[in-house]
């Protein structure tokens, strides 16, 4: 019977130093361990800086809506009849780029045509971490004064 067990025993140990995969159980935990940090906080990053890059493009591109807008409401009256004043609408875009910290623009005037250039940028905040610089978003929107009836009646 200690024969047996002796042939047994020697058996199991032989089979264990054969495995050359016994020595590297766990590795896998250990991995994922030290992985899935760094791939949730890139996806959360990944997630935030583009969903706030996408807000401050949509910014960029309201402002300079609004500017002008608001540039295209500034009339006068002449000799032909009202018409865009073009100091009164430069002034009035400017001031309504100067109400938002990040945005800048410039403000060109031809006729009753207003043409608005507004331009921001994003800095990330996760994505800076890996190296990421800063986007850029550019937006020109143009609006025309148009005095009285502009369509014709049915």
């Amino acid at each position: 019977m200690m024969m047996l067990l002796a042939v047994r025993r020697h058996a199991i140990e032989s089979h264990r130093v054969a495995n050359p995969r016994h020595g590297e159980a766990g590795q896998v935990t250990v991995m994922m361990l030290i992985m899935a940090p760094i791939l949730i906080f890139g996806f959360v990053g990944l997630l935030w800086d583009g969903g706030q890059a996408v807000n401050h493009r949509a910014e960029v591109e309201d402002v300079a809506f609004g500017a002008a807008r608001v540039a295209a409401n500034q009339t006068q009256s002449g000799p032909t009849g009202p018409s865009m004043d073009p100091a009164a609408a430069v002034t009035a875009a400017n001031a309504y780029i100067n109400q938002f910290d990040a945005i800048t623009g410039t403000v060109s005037v031809s006729g009753n045509t207003v043409t608005v250039i507004t331009q921001g940028t994003y800095d990330p905040d996760f994505m800076a971490v890996i190296g990421v610089g800063a986007w850029t978003f550019t937006a020109t929107h143009t609006a025309e004064t148009q005095v009285g009836v502009t369509a014709k009646d049915n």
